[in-house]
């Protein structure tokens, strides 16, 4: 297995910007397999409409589990500190 920190920057995050970026990953990436996320069902149903058919399978954290996504929280808590480091605190 293999993990990458791919970073997209949105504002605001709407389901309508979260499809954008996801299509942009796409174009770039390829479609990936299988998508990790937190618990938000329903706004990946929403997403998963907007993007029509595709083969990715998503797979969520369970509801009260929430170190389950310490595997992939970890290297995007180690680019929020190396951004900090050479950008500073951003307000």
């Amino acid at each position: 297995m293999r993990r990458a920190v791919h970073i997209e920057l949105v504002d605001p995050l709407t389901t309508e910007d979260t499809v954008l970026a996801l299509r942009r990953f796409s174009a770039r990436r390829g479609i990936p397999a299988v998508i990790y996320s937190d618990n938000a069902r329903k706004a990946s149903q929403l997403i998963q409409g907007e993007m029509g058919h595709t083969t990715t399978t998503w797979k969520f954290n369970a509801p009260l589990a929430l170190w389950w996504g310490g595997w992939w929280e970890r290297p995007i808590r180690s680019t929020n500190q190396d951004f900090a480091n050479h950008l500073g605190k951003i307000q």
